[in-house]
């Protein structure tokens, strides 16, 4: 290989390799190919749950909690996780008590149309909090309680 063909192959490969591994990465967040960090079941309900109340830095589940809902969407720097779970009026109260990022609100939430067909906010039968950004300006939410039904819905964006 004489040295003007080497030049040329020291200047191609790397953009080739460049152009190869962003395909790949615009396939797979497509969903054309699957990435290496996903898995086929994904994490359990209960890792999910922990993950969004420590994200909002909310309490831990009530012992009450029945009916527990989890949805997650993710893109390129954001995504948002949806938790709706009913318990009794005491285990809500002491679940409010004790999530120490919650700010009262009353703020009117709309229907996020990335949120599952389940969570369904009826702020006007309830209380609404805000979850405040961390302090590095992440994980910012909300959270619902419908009293009539005794159902809490959570939503945790990150970005």
């Amino acid at each position: 290989m004489n040295t003007k063909n080497r030049r040329l192959w020291f200047y191609i490969m790397p953009l080739m390799l460049i152009l190869a591994t962003l395909n790949w990465i615009v396939l797979g967040y497509l969903g054309l190919l699957p990435l290496p960090w996903e898995t086929e079941s994904g994490p359990s309900i209960s890792d999910q749950v922990k993950h969004i109340l420590c994200d909002g830095r909310l309490a831990d589940l009530p012992p009450s909690a029945t009916d527990v809902k989890v949805h997650s969407w993710e893109g390129f720097f954001t995504g948002g996780h949806y938790l709706m779970f009913r318990a009794s009026p005491e285990d809500i109260e002491k679940f409010l008590a004790t999530s120490r990022s919650l700010t009262p609100t009353s703020k009117s939430l709309s229907q996020d149309p990335l949120a599952p067909d389940w969570f369904t906010l009826n702020t006007s039968a309830g209380r609404l909090f805000e979850i405040p950004a961390n302090p590095k300006g992440h994980n910012c939410g909300s959270v619902a309680v419908d009293e009539e039904s005794h159902v809490v819905y959570i939503c945790v964006i990150w970005s």
